[in-house]
């Protein structure tokens, strides 16, 4: 997971942004408005393409990085992203291999990822929140090395509700934007890799 991901919160609408390189997986997590439920609605999977596709409004919550916690931050499109080993099952880096979007910062927030601890679905939690808040969450998941950049990672609520990105796609990986109402402080989300070892996120 090479960037997890950032959240964030407005008045306007909830928005959670969990930036983390959330599975490179980038996580983000945006609060944006109030409400109930733990089901996370899911966008279409979309193409990296460069730091534009970093979600806009809201109050950012957490905006991480995947990857070993002395990397310097990296500001894409006006949210800093910290690096973090989100899912603390070690970190890794070079995932973009010798490609570019032509975004050097970009770049660097896609090539790391956090490892997921092991094959099979794998659940993560984030905490911090505030019941009947509306939230955005964004993640990506980015593997361009040539041994595995046809896999695919599915990421979930825990209920049911996935969303599958692609580790290349002819691009730069994929991330995907979802949204939902906190019922509790925390939110539970999944990371299933699709016939391979060791799930990880950007």
């Amino acid at each position: 997971m090479g960037s997890l991901g950032r959240a964030r919160s407005s008045r306007a609408h909830t928005a959670m942004r969990i930036f983390s390189s959330f599975f490179a997986i980038g996580l983000s997590f945006v609060l944006v408005g109030v409400a109930q439920a733990a089901t996370i609605t899911w966008g279409a999977a979309t193409n990296s393409a460069s730091s534009s596709d970093v979600a806009d409004g809201g109050e950012v919550i957490a905006a991480l990085n995947a990857g070993q916690p002395s990397l310097p931050d990296l500001v894409l499109d006006d949210v800093t992203f910290t690096a973090n080993d989100i899912t603390g099952g070690g970190t890794a880096n070079g995932m973009m291999t010798s490609h570019s979007t032509g975004d050097t910062t970009y770049d660097s927030f896609l090539t790391t990822l956090s490892l997921g601890g092991g094959s099979g679905e794998r659940t993560r939690t984030v905490d911090g929140l505030t019941i009947g808040s509306d939230y955005l969450i964004q993640i990506w998941f980015t593997d361009l090395r040539n041994a595995t950049s046809n896999r695919t990672m599915r990421f979930g609520d825990g209920n049911g509700n996935t969303v599958d990105l692609k580790a290349r796609n002819g691009a730069y990986g994929q991330y995907a934007i979802g949204t939902f109402t906190a019922d509790d402080t925390s939110q539970d989300y999944t990371m299933d890799p699709l016939g391979f070892g060791n799930g990880h996120i950007t």
